[in-house]
């Protein structure tokens, strides 16, 4: 009697145009590791972050301000601590989206032969 194999539910569904969108999204707003930590990278952390700095001595936090980095820790950071890692993150984000977006672009003109298991995470690294 022939072997039927493992079956991989991820292999046998296809995926639309929406659904490499999400995926890529995701990613693309997943923390993002500088050398003082990993950092929340959506558009929403990165505007706090931008706000902390440009108001800086409209917060009154002294010389240090508590930041909460990705895995939740609390760190204190200085303005040019903040503005480097800022700069970091968003040098590491567009870089990041860039190659997402060109990986994204590949999976759709290879539509409709994409499946779940194609665009599992490791794929897009």
């Amino acid at each position: 009697m022939p072997s039927l194999g493992v079956h991989d539910p991820l292999a046998a569904t296809q995926v639309s145009r929406e659904r490499i969108n999400q995926v890529r999204d995701e990613i693309e707003s997943s923390p993002i590791e500088v050398q003082q930590g990993a950092f929340d990278a959506d558009q929403v952390s990165m505007e706090r972050m931008q706000n902390a700095i440009e108001y800086w001595d409209d917060l009154g936090t002294g010389e240090t301000l508590q930041w909460t980095l990705a895995n939740n820790t609390v760190a204190a950071f200085s303005r040019a601590d903040l503005e480097s890692i800022y700069a970091a993150v968003k040098s590491k984000r567009a870089v990041r989206g860039a190659a997402l977006h060109r990986k994204a672009t590949l999976f759709k003109e290879q539509l409709p032969e994409v499946t779940e298991r194609d665009i599992i995470l490791s794929a897009w690294l």
